[in-house]
């Protein structure tokens, strides 16, 4: 039995006694005076056990005890449950203080975090501002390497260049030049584009310049030879075996004799005459990578008896692939479009072409450089 239990049990028998002992002497000495309550409890005792009054008093002292052992159990339970709902909301607060103290922690790592990737963030704008700022002084030295628009209207009065590189610099470069009476054109893709293939265009460059200029090459089959050889020699590519290297279409124009005279290296050139477009085929190799130093191209003669619209290119119009299912533009739609045209001014050409370019990407971001020459002969 509960502790609580038998004090229950031990006031109600004290709240009878009290009731019998002392609450019906009260009323009977109130009532009847100190002869009533004496004759009850010395000549008539038996007759006070007895009395009805006796035992409605003991009733009372019970009852009175009952409600007041009630009441003392239920705030002894109460004062119980507030001892330990005290115990648990301080140890809440405790829980709390110490979450507090974590928060304020983790808080302060974030912070100083915050502060390492603010730095970083910063130390990063830095780089990537110093990094533009040289690969836009590359586009300048790129750019000067180049032939200008008003030297090439000099040399092809009906022409036009379209040159739009990937990034800020281009892995594609076109090559211009008069030598021994003869007209070169060259369309140039180096491998990769940006950086990487600027630093091959400029190579490239060179060569041609070494080549042409300097050792008066001019057959274009023995120029695509010599450059051969050359990106190899500069690369060390038989010691390394890199594969990098370049595709390339170079023409000569010779109007003493009225032909052009043609070579290319994976990069076709496309005629247009009598209002049929006519694809001149390159050999199935490359200059530079795995091929050998005495590898051989051959040439093509185009006779000039009529209007012709030459176009020379790298594959970044064709291979740009649109918005809607990544699909590229083919060299097919890329043949009939300069088909369409030909007939146009060389100026309305290069508008309409940088027009449907634009339509066929979209949004799509373009994919790799586009060079493209267009003359009129």
């Amino acid at each position: 039995m509960k502790k609580e239990y038998k004090y229950f049990i031990i006031e109600i028998v004290i709240g009878a006694l009290i009731g019998f002992f002392f609450l019906h002497p009260l009323s009977m000495l109130i009532n009847g005076g100190m002869d009533a309550l004496k004759y009850c409890f010395k000549d008539n005792l038996h007759h006070l056990i007895n009395s009805p009054m006796a035992w409605y008093f003991t009733l009372i002292g019970i009852v009175l005890a009952a409600i007041t052992a009630i009441s003392r159990i239920t705030i002894q339970k109460k004062n119980v449950l507030l001892e330990k709902q005290k115990r648990d909301i301080h140890e809440k607060n405790l829980e709390l203080e110490q979450q507090k103290e974590e928060i304020q922690a983790q808080a302060e790592n974030l912070m100083v975090a915050n502060n390492e990737i603010t730095s970083q963030k910063e130390l990063l704008a830095k780089q990537h501002h110093n990094l533009t700022s040289s690969i836009r002084y590359a586009k300048t030295i790129q750019t000067a390497m180049l032939v200008p628009e008003e030297t090439i209207k000099q040399i092809l009065p009906n022409s036009f260049v379209l040159f739009m590189p990937r990034d800020i610099v281009s892995g594609d470069f076109y090559w211009i030049a008069e030598k021994s009476g003869f007209i070169f054109i060259s369309a140039i893709d180096c491998t990769g584009h940006g950086v990487p293939g600027a630093f091959m265009s400029m190579v490239g460059n060179q060569l041609l310049n070494q080549i042409i200029l300097e050792m008066d090459i001019t057959e274009t089959d023995q120029i695509l030879i010599e450059m051969n050889k050359g990106i190899k020699k500069f690369l060390k590519q038989d010691e390394t075996n890199a594969r990098d290297g370049m595709d390339m279409s170079i023409c000569r124009i010779d109007f003493k004799l009225n032909e052009i005279q043609f070579s290319g290296a994976a990069n076709d050139m496309y005629v247009v005459q009598n209002e049929e477009l006519i694809e001149i085929e390159a050999d199935r190799k490359h200059i530079g990578g795995v091929i050998n130093d005495k590898t051989s191209f051959t040439k093509a003669i185009i006779q000039l008896n009529q209007p012709t619209t030459l176009y020379l290119f790298t594959d970044g119009y064709s291979d740009q692939s649109n918005n809607k299912d990544f699909k590229k533009l083919g060299k097919k739609n890329f043949r009939n479009l300069l088909k369409g045209i030909h007939n146009q001014s060389l100026e309305e050409q290069k508008s309409n072409l940088i027009k449907e370019h634009n339509q066929w990407k979209e949004t799509q971001k373009q994919t790799d450089d586009i060079l493209l020459i267009g003359i009129k002969l």
